[in-house]
Formats: structure tokens, sequence, C-alpha cells
């Protein structure tokens, strides 16, 4: 008895020493956590500080987690502000000294100091090792830009969206011409891409789509005629446009193989379309970009695969030589040589945001280490060219989103004045989704951390204390956002249901528990939401079929299927009945609005949307809690030829077909309301609303 007993408490001491141990170990990834929200999310800097420091007096033993923490302290004194460098650097420092074993994050740490270095340097031009003067000037703005410039800088080829042509903006005048005229939008599609300009300014070299085809094409630009390069085949996909070269008698260019799996970097004659591979980069995506040197001999290309970050690589052009260039654990990307050939231009995040470097080659190696130049670009950057007098031009979009809440009265269909809970916070918050009581509101953080990746969070905000918690749901590389979306609150409180866009061709339904994180995979795909009697409900990965699943077994049956689109599945709270979008197959436009009941699956069409218009994609669909009342937007196309677009909310009854206008007609897109959901008891909305732009600029810099 007297064993049993000391077995007993020796078990009971081991069982307490290991859950104290198991605790522990919570703890420092509890209180880092904690320290990273009060940093990137409150946006309390003194405090999250405070909490790293307390972090690496605790948990000494914690290599890993005390030299982030370390790391973390000095970025914070560097967003204080200039005054608190000094500590800055002395944070920095001390992650060299303590914690040398950890070799990434000491890099990070030496990229700092050296950045802090070369700014104190650049305030005394004697010493400096920087460029004197850098004169960067915005000189064109346009939301959803994308093209290219001239090489006298005077025009802008671009794309535009209305249609998908292809057209060249004359900088000076703001006058537009079209190129093309075969863009559409209606199956199969037919739109522009990427576009060149030729050396001399008289030929645009453009990507051209067509349902599944592609082509690489040349406009002369004076005549109008075009050519055709290349094309998509049954072996490999259409070379992608990357730069001519100076000669003008060739495009680099990167393509693959069907699959992908295969990727070169090729010279395409503008002649014959000829093609001269210089190089098989395997499975190594220039997807960060490339440029050929001025003389023809060198190109620098940033390669990573799918969820790697890049290093920018060098290569010779006859293919007898190879090396990387640039190396660093964060992201490189978007080289262009200058027109002396003897420096590479490049992005780089070494310092923890985005931001130019320039780095001098000598017959394919580097000549030092690379210099700091300008630090006013977003993540979304994107070298351009040189104008023939030395101008680098490149373009950069921002994007900021935030969530709102907002009042409303159905009857008398007033939309209430909105308030934001996310003002004045670093990030894009995205997909607002209210719990089972209405006293929560939970939404998607997508930020960038201090390496450079992409986090996906979800913040739960208490919508009466204003407290908020965190769950971390994803880190991915600048190249690979995380791509969470559609999130739902399970009616126990304790779980959500999300959808995953970037998941490979599997399944992308996810059930994440709040408390732990922990995430389980369910066959699916969009547009799901949680059925009756345990069972969720989605449309599948070729969007024609409704299917229900049962969880606990996994058993699924097809409750519809259609011929055409079906977008923004939504169910009445009472779980039996079910209100949908359909549009032709490729098309995009929501045309028609379904309603049916779960046990019967003939749907009832209950509006059809005029020409001119169609159902909202970003307002989405819901029920209010009669079960008979939608919540939905049209989106009126202008007559004007400007083709600009108007949202106008709507409640709609499903069995008296009964519409009424909700709030005033939004016509300036910055009103724009996206992810709109209805709270619990119907009387609010949240939403997020964003903003953004494309901007062109100039940099002058010595190089």
């Amino acid at each position: 008895m007297k064993t049993k007993t000391f077995l007993f408490v020796v078990f009971f001491i081991a069982a307490i020493t290991l859950s104290v141990a198991a605790q522990e170990k919570q703890d420092y990834k509890i209180l880092f956590e904690k320290a990273k929200y009060s940093m990137e999310t409150k946006a309390d800097l003194r405090e999250a500080i405070k909490l790293f420091e307390t972090l690496i007096k605790g948990y000494p033993q914690e290599k890993e987690f005390a030299a982030n923490s370390q790391l973390l302290i000095g970025i914070c004194f560097e967003k204080l502000g200039q005054q608190s460098h000094l500590m800055a650097q002395e944070a920095f420092q001390k992650v060299l000294n303590n914690y040398p074993n950890q070799s990434e994050t000491v890099q990070l740490a030496k990229r700092r100091l050296h950045n802090i270095n070369s700014q104190n340097q650049a305030k005394n031009p004697k010493d400096s090792k920087i460029p004197k003067e850098v004169i960067a000037r915005k000189i064109f703005s346009e939301r959803g830009f994308y093209g290219n410039i001239s090489p006298d800088g005077k025009y802008l080829s671009y794309v535009d969206w209305d249609d998908g042509n292809m057209g060249i903006h004359n900088l000076e005048t703001g006058e537009r011409r079209k190129i093309t005229n075969q863009g559409s939008w209606k199956p199969p599609t037919k739109f522009g891409d990427e576009s060149l300009w030729s050396p001399d300014g008289k030929s645009l070299a453009y990507f051209w789509i067509e349902g599944k085809n592609a082509q690489l094409r040349v406009q002369d630009l004076e005549s109008g005629k075009d050519w055709i390069l290349a094309e998509t085949t049954a072996d490999n996909e259409c070379p992608w446009p990357i730069e001519w070269t100076k000669d003008g008698k060739y495009i680099l260019a990167t393509a693959s193989d069907g699959p992908n799996t295969n990727h070169t970097l090729q010279l395409v004659s503008v002649k014959d379309g000829s093609v001269k591979i210089i190089y098989n980069l395997g499975d190594q995506c220039p997807c960060g970009g490339a440029s050929i040197s001025p003389d023809g001999k060198y190109v620098v290309a940033s390669l990573g695969k799918d969820l790697e970050p890049r290093d920018i690589h060098i290569f010779s052009v006859d293919g007898s030589y190879t090396n990387k260039l640039i190396s660093f654990p964060g992201a490189d990307w978007a080289p262009k040589w200058t027109p002396d050939g003897e420096t590479v231009i490049f992005a780089s995040t070494r310092t923890g945001y985005p931001a130019l470097w320039t780095v001098k080659v000598k017959e394919g190696n580097k000549v030092g280490e690379p210099r700091f130049i300008y630090e006013g670009i977003s993540e979304n950057y994107y070298s351009l060219n040189f104008t023939n007098d030395g101008k680098f031009v490149f373009l950069s979009s921002y994007t900021s989103s935030n969530i709102f809440i907002a009042s409303i009265k159905p009857d008398e269909g007033v939309i209430g004045n909105p308030t934001s809970i996310t003002n004045n916070k670093p990030g894009i918050f995205t997909a607002p989704f209210w719990s089972p009581d209405g006293n929560n509101l939970a939404f998607i953080s997508r930020r960038t951390d201090n390496a450079y990746h992409y986090g996906d969070n979800i913040i739960i905000h208490d919508l009466k204390t204003g407290k908020e918690e965190m769950l971390i749901l994803d880190k991915r590389p600048l190249e690979q956002p995380s791509g969470w979306e559609w999130p739902q609150w399970l009616a126990d409180g304790e779980r959500m249901l999300l959808h995953n866009t970037i998941e490979g061709n599997g399944p992308r339904l996810f059930i994440v528990n709040i408390k732990s994180g922990e995430k389980k995979r369910l066959k699916g795909y969009s547009w799901k939401n949680f059925g009756p009697e345990n069972s969720i409900i989605y449309v599948d990965s070729l969007g024609n079929k409704i299917i229900q699943q049962t969880l606990s077994t996994g058993k699924e049956k097809i409750l519809y299927e259609t011929k055409k689109q079906i977008y923004h599945l939504s169910i009445s709270e009472d779980k039996t009945s079910l209100a949908f979008f359909e549009g032709e197959i490729g098309s995009g436009d929501q045309q028609e609005l379904y309603s049916m009941q779960i046990n019967n699956a003939r749907p009832n069409l209950l509006w059809k949307a005029a020409k001119g218009q169609s159902f909202s994609w970003y307002s989405s669909l819901n029920f209010f809690p009669d079960g008979k009342t939608l919540l939905f937007a049209l989106k009126t196309i202008g007559m004007d030829q400007t083709n600009s677009a108007s949202i106008q909310f709507y409640t709609f009854n499903i069995n008296t077909l009964k519409k009424k206008p909700l709030g005033k007609e939004l016509r300036d897109f910055n009103d724009f309301m996206s992810n709109v959901r209805l709270s619990p008891s119907g009387k609010k909305i949240a939403y997020n609303k964003s903003r953004g732009s494309s901007g062109v600029w100039t940099l002058e810099f010595d190089y």
C-alpha cells in the first residue's frame, strides 16, 4: 500500500512538473504574440517594447524568441522616429552581441544597423556613400492603372479595364486613344496585359489573352499594324514579355511548360519570333522581374519558388555563367539595369519595409555592398524603365481597407452614419462577420511583419468594451498573400468556417477553433454556409452545383445543379431557405436572383437584372432574421461612354417580390461597400471600404 502511495505521489509531482513546464512554454509564446499585437495592431509601440523586454528577461533560454523580441524592440524604436534611432541602434547591436547563433535574426539586425548608419552618413555629404540628391516626382495617378512609360517620357501605355483594350495616354494633354478594338469581357474574354515600348518608341509589345490562349504581339504605332511573335501551344505557355534589348531586335521573356514546373529565360526575335533559350531555371520562377544589360551580355532576375522569398541572380546571355548577385532573408525583386550598364537598382525589404537599393556590377559580379536609395515605395512596386534623359520610372500602388458599422432602418430605407473600428490601425482589414449573439464583430487583418511576410489574422472585437483578441491564421511570403476569405461564425460561438483562395486544386474550406487556432480541412470550395443538422452547404469547384455535406460523416448530396455559374450563396436563419445569384459561365456578371427551399431543389427566379445592370459582386447577399427578406446591391453601368458605375442597396421580399431601396445611390468608388454583413438582429450592417491608387513616379539619382 505504501508503495502504491509513493508511486502515486511521484506520478503526481511529475505531472505537475510537466504541466508547469508546458504552461511556461505556452506563456512565452502567448507573451510574444501579445507584444506583436500591441506593436502591429494596436500601434502601441511603448507597450510592445515593455512586453518584449519582459519576455527577454523572463525566458532567456528561449533564444529564438528572445532574439526576435530584441530585434522587434529595435524596430519599435525606429518607428518612434528619428529621436529614438540611437536606442534602435543599441537594440539591434544587442541582437548581434547576445544571440550570435540566431543567424537569420542577426542578418536582419545587421541590415537595420546598416540602414541607420547609411541614413546618418547621408546627413553629412562629405562622408555620405548614399547619392547626395534623390528627387522623386509623381507624374500620374489613377486607380487600377497598369502600363508602361515611353522612352521619351511623354506617353503611357495602359490597359483599359472597361473593355480590356490596350491604349496610349498622352501625359501632356491627357488625351487617350485605343490601339486595339477586340477587347471584351464576354466569354471568351479578350484583353491586354503587360506592355513594353521599343527603345525608339515606335512600337509596343504587349501580352494579349483570348480565352485560354495567349499571344505575344507587337504593334507598329504609326501604321497600327500588329503581328504575333509567339502564342500558347499544347506544350508551353506563351512567353511573358519583360524587356526589349537596347538594339530593339529581341524581347527578353520568360516561359514555362503547361504545368509551370519548368521555367526558362529566353530572347524572342522581334523579326520572326524565333526563340533563344538563355537559361533553364527549373522550378525557379523569375516572377520577381528581370532585366537585360544595355550591352546585351547579362540578365539579372529575381528568382524563387512559389512560397519562398526571392533572391536576385545574374546570368550571361551566352549561357556560360550564372551567380547569385543579391541574397538576403527577405524579398529582393524588380531589378533593372541603369543605362550605363554599371548598376542595378532593385526593391528590397532588407530593412523591414520596402525600399529601393542599388548595387554596382562588373563582369557579372557584385562590386561592394548594396546602397540605400529611396524608401517611398509600397509592397506593390513595379520597375518600369529609364527614360532617354536618365530618369528612372516606377509604378507603386497603395491600398487601405477599414471596417465600418452602420445602423439601418429598412422600413424607412435609411442607412445611418457609419463608424469605423479600425481607423488609424496599421494593416488592411476586410471581411467582417458577426458573432451569433451580435456582441462581437470579427474581421480579417492582413499586414506584413518585420521579415516581410503577409500575415492573415482574425481580430475579434468586443463591441461593448472595445477589447480585441487575435487569432493567427497564416503567414506567407510577399508573393503569396494568405487568401483567407468569406468567414462565418458557427452557432456554438467557438468555431469559424473560412474559405482559402490559394490552397491549390484541393478542398478549400476550413473550420478554425477560436481558442486553439487549430484548423481542420473540409471537403468543399466556395460560397459556403452552415446548414441544418450539423451540415455545411457550399458551391462546388466548377460553380454549378450546390452541395450539402454532413460534417460528422463527410457524406454529400447535390441540392441543385445548373448550366450557369452560382454566386453568393446565403441561407436563412432557420436553415430552411437558400438564396443565390446566377450568371453566364465566365462572365463574372450576376444577372439573376433565385431562392429555393433546401428540401426542394426547384429554385424560383425572383429578379432578372436589366441590360447594363448586374447584382453587385462585392456587396454580398444576406437574409434578414425573418427568413423572407433579402439584402443585396444592384450595380448599374453608366451609359455616358465613361462606363462609370453606381451601386444601390435594396431589401427584397422573396414571397411578395416587393423591393425597396435602402440608403442613397453610391456613385463614387471610394464610397462602395464590400463584404456587407447583416447583424443577427437585422438592425446593423458591417462592411469594409477600400481606398487605393496607382502612382507613376520618376526618380532622379546619381548612379
